[in-house]
């Protein structure tokens, strides 16, 4: 009697939201912030009314006096400057202006072409936004940061990023170990501590 070989099925490895996020870090980082914001990647009519709905609101923002200052000790950051040139109303007309027309004539061709499915997206689209589920704590802001500062070709050390995303352990003994393998899987532009030597006794 011929022996029975066991064939073991070969287990494809699992497509974790940490490793999707990662895929998409370096080529696409906004994508990658949308997955880990809101555990998927979004459709193309999402992102156009996502873009739609964060231009009105830094509007609305500007507009009311309501926009957040530097945070407090950040003041040195060039970045930060650079944000603030970025943040004055007439360019935040202009882009949401633009989103807002993107936004129209996908609308509109749908209509002229009778296509139902294009304006049924649309009110999906609009109930999936208007829930505020994030699937991760920290990565959304660390992906945005990691935006900024290589934009700008800058550098923060561990313990700054803990404090600019609100780390729940500001004390930690280890060092931000857990912050700084987060910041290693997206590639996050860390100052490097310096090492303090300590000088031999005379």
């Amino acid at each position: 009697m011929k022996s029975k070989i066991a064939v073991q099925k070969a287990v494809k490895p699992r497509r974790t939201l940490a490793k999707q996020i990662r895929e998409l870090v370096s080529t696409d980082i906004r994508a990658a912030r949308q997955l880990a914001e809101r555990g998927r990647q979004f459709s193309n009519i999402e992102t156009r009314l996502n873009l739609y709905y964060q231009s009105q609101h830094e509007l609305k923002q500007l507009t009311s006096g309501q926009k957040k200052n530097c945070p407090k000790g950040y003041e040195f950051i060039g970045v930060w400057r650079e944000m603030r040139k970025a943040t004055n109303i007439r360019l935040i007309e202009k882009y949401a202006e633009k989103d807002k027309e993107s936004l129209i004539k996908v609308f509109l061709d749908a209509v002229n072409v009778h296509d139902s499915k294009i304006v049924f997206e649309i009110g999906n689209a609009i109930e999936f936004l208007k829930t505020d589920r994030s699937s991760d704590r920290y990565r959304p802001a660390l992906l945005t940061w990691k935006w900024i500062l290589d934009k700008h070709g800058e550098r923060l050390p561990i313990r700054e990023v803990a404090t600019l995303i609100g780390w729940h352990d500001m004390d930690s003994a280890d060092g931000f170990s857990q912050l700084r393998g987060l910041c290693v899987e997206i590639k996050f532009p860390l100052l490097r501590s310096r090492q303090i030597r300590k000088r031999k006794p005379s």
